[in-house]
């Protein structure tokens, strides 16, 4: 979509489309769907989020077309005009991505590869709704605001209590 002279046309539905917004932020915290689905739609929202942000995208050389060193190309990201729409959409759903970041999270387990035994997990569901937060944060700060008090404190108890989830680290120096 990025390269697609269509792509402004195919990405649009998320920009000028809230109830799919809507639906795809609710597919990703409902408790209620099975884990593979929710990350989906997180996953979507995410991959949507980070694709429209920037109106230049470097395309990586195809070895197999071009003769001697092959070279990046830049070329204009056709969904980029969706953003501004697509980011008020988003927006406006923050405090939903908030209230399931804030939500006790299921009680997964897993197993350290050296054998340490078994730790908590932090679920790819809330480290893509955390790095969807993150994204609309980094696109304007402005964002911050429809985002409760309450999240900025779990989110810290979050980092103490996930010492292992260094992905999820990642997001706070972002």
């Amino acid at each position: 979509l990025h390269t697609s002279r269509h792509g402004e046309l195919l990405f649009s539905p998320l920009g000028y489309c809230p109830e799919l917004a809507s639906n795809l932020i609710s597919a990703a915290c409902d408790t209620e769907r099975d884990l593979t689905s929710r990350d989906d739609a997180a996953r979507a929202v995410l991959a949507a989020c980070k694709a429209c942000d920037h109106e230049a995208i470097t395309i990586p050389p195809d070895p197999s077309t071009q003769l001697g060193d092959p070279k990046p190309s830049t070329v204009q990201n056709k969904i980029n005009a969706v953003a501004p729409r697509f980011h008020e959409n988003f927006r406006l759903l923050l405090p939903k991505i908030a209230e399931a970041l804030t939500r006790e999270q299921e009680d997964l387990k897993f197993r350290h590869p050296d054998g340490r035994g078994l730790a908590k997990a932090y679920t790819s569901v809330r480290l893509n709704l955390l790095t969807v937060v993150a994204a609309m944060v980094s696109y304007d700060d402005s964002e911050c605001l429809p985002l409760p008090a309450s999240l900025w404190p779990r989110l810290v108890d979050d980092f103490f209590e996930f010492p292992e989830s260094t992905m999820m680290h990642c997001q706070f120096f972002n």
